[in-house]
């Protein structure tokens, strides 16, 4: 094998590594879901909000801020779940874009609820795509996409069973 062909496999493991390494980023890594782990506190509501594990905004290194009334929680990362405890009334829910890392403040996704002292809500973020177009030009392909996020409450069976699949997601 001559020396050229040995660099060019070298330096296409080292891209596809890197790649790798870009794409673990963007799915939760901390512990699987426990059901009953966690019940309400007294007086107070119990929020459970979760991404499921799916193949849309894999290849965004940029995980969107999940923020809870203006406090920023954590990162909302694909396959992970996070759970707060909320006091009774109406809340609002955001994603906010992120820009290299850094929160932009720009809203992606947004959501007002109510809960009642004592129960438990769930609340599954997805992100959407209205449009994927596809811009060929001489020796590369640009794909522009345009879409939204949005958060869905969801039935606590459903819930539990997609919750099952995720990791919990560590504070900021």
């Amino acid at each position: 094998m001559g020396v050229m062909r040995v660099l060019r496999c070298a330096v296409g493991f080292c891209g596809l590594l890197l790649a790798m390494s870009a794409l673990s980023g963007c799915g939760a890594s901390g512990p699987n879901f426990s059901p009953g782990l966690m019940k309400p506190e007294r007086g107070r509501a119990l929020l459970y909000v979760y991404r499921p594990d799916t193949l849309i905004g894999i290849g965004n290194a940029d995980v969107p801020f999940l923020h809870l009334d203006g406090r920023r929680l954590t990162r909302i990362r694909i396959g992970g779940h996070f759970a707060v405890a909320a006091a009774p009334g109406r809340h609002k829910l955001t994603t906010t874009e992120s820009l290299l890392g850094r929160d932009t403040g720009k809203v992606r996704g947004e959501t007002t609820f109510a809960v009642s002292a004592g129960s438990t809500a769930y609340l599954r973020y997805t992100e959407l795509y209205k449009s994927i177009v596809p811009i060929v030009l001489p020796g590369v392909v640009i794909v522009h996409m345009e879409g939204g996020a949005a958060f869905e409450s969801v039935a606590e069976a459903e819930a539990l069973a997609e919750l099952a699949k995720t990791r919990l997601l560590e504070p900021e």
